[in-house]
């Protein structure tokens, strides 16, 4: 076993094995023996940071492009719908507001009882619980779609694959995980500061969400790389895509997975 004594160069091997496609030795760098970044994320915490991010006047160009894109992901009647850390829940508030209540049932955990009463009160359309990603109380193969939107980020390495796992034995087969993580947010400096706002415990490249998710049995069809612009989004974005791209680097992933048939 290689020996580590900084989370952050992990990471890199990690990226790195991802890159080469060289999935075992990937899948066994997720060890407790390796040194983590400090897991902050709590049931206080988060109580706090959803229900401020709620109450925010702020518009988040990219946060609004990135649930405009995971709805339009969302097709079909009578799916079953599972939102992970759904958080101040916006996602469910402009879903809902589009869709007739009788053609999806959705359920939503989280670990804030904040964030879950307000969402019980809001949002009577879905069914808002207490829950923790690495064991759900849900049958196998339950959902049609199962969403994980800037959660992955807060669990650790060493547990990582089981959460994930988890999530794949929620999807029917044929069926579709939908996730997002940042990207290139400068972890690393904040850390070294001594600032970690959001809890993050991972520094994820799209190549290492992407082999994380091949390697517990998904298939990953698409992916949308965002940028965090904050004013003339759709301008600045189609420049960076496709004008300057080498010039900048994408701030946030989504990728749209699917659960083979027969698993």
């Amino acid at each position: 076993m290689k020996k580590f004594h900084n989370p952050f160069t992990v990471e890199k091997f990690r990226d790195n094995l991802a890159s080469k496609l060289k999935y075992e030795e990937l899948e066994k760098s997720y060890v407790k023996q390796y040194p983590e970044i400090k897991d902050l994320n709590s049931p206080s915490f988060w109580d706090y940071l959803n229900i401020d991010s709620r109450q925010t006047n702020t518009k988040n160009p990219m946060e609004e492009d990135r649930i405009n894109s995971v709805i339009d992901l969302i097709k079909g009647e009578d799916i079953v719908v599972l939102n992970v850390g759904f958080g101040s829940a916006s996602l469910e508030r402009k879903y809902f507001k589009t869709q007739d209540p009788v053609k999806f049932q959705w359920e939503g955990i989280e670990i804030s009882p904040k964030s879950i009463r307000q969402a019980n009160e809001d949002l009577p359309m879905g069914r808002f619980r207490m829950g923790n990603i690495s064991k759900m109380n849900f049958p196998n193969s339950h959902f049609d779609y199962v969403i994980a939107l800037e959660v992955l980020e807060h669990i650790v390495p060493s547990k990582i694959l089981d959460s994930l796992r988890e999530l794949f034995r929620l999807v029917k087969p044929g069926k579709f995980l939908i996730v997002s993580v940042p990207l290139n947010e400068g972890l690393e400096k904040m850390v070294a500061l001594g600032q970690n706002p959001n809890a993050h415990v991972r520094v994820y490249t799209s190549n290492l969400i992407k082999a994380e998710l091949i390697i517990v049995g998904f298939k990953v069809l698409k992916e949308k790389k965002l940028f965090a612009f904050n004013n003339l989004y759709k301008l600045k974005t189609y420049a960076a895509r496709y004008v300057f791209r080498e010039s900048f680097k994408h701030n946030n992933i989504i990728l749209y997975a699917q659960k083979p048939l027969g698993d």
